[in-house]
């Protein structure tokens, strides 16, 4: 979280339950999970990125497609990391 967020004492309502796993809390609290191919976690170094994403950029170099999608805090360096 930003300085203003830890200010205003929010609370964070994504968790990731493993390595696969998406938890987002609702505003009624209910958890809803997302299952993907791999999430990573706002502590994921960018080495740990692209080790296990190195084969998506080799399909997309060699004509395939591929997705991968980024979400995240505003200027957390998304578009950096890919």
């Amino acid at each position: 979280m930003n300085r203003n967020e830890t200010q205003r004492n929010c609370n964070t309502i994504v968790n990731l339950s493993d390595e696969f796993t998406c938890n987002v809390q609702t505003k009624t609290g209910q958890v809803k999970p997302f299952v993907y191919d791999a999430v990573f976690g706002a502590n994921s170094t960018q080495e740990e990125i692209f080790e296990d994403s190195s084969n998506l950029i080799q399909s997309a170099v060699d004509g395939y497609n591929v997705c991968i999608f980024a979400y995240g805090q505003t200027g957390s360096g998304k578009t950096y990391t890919i």
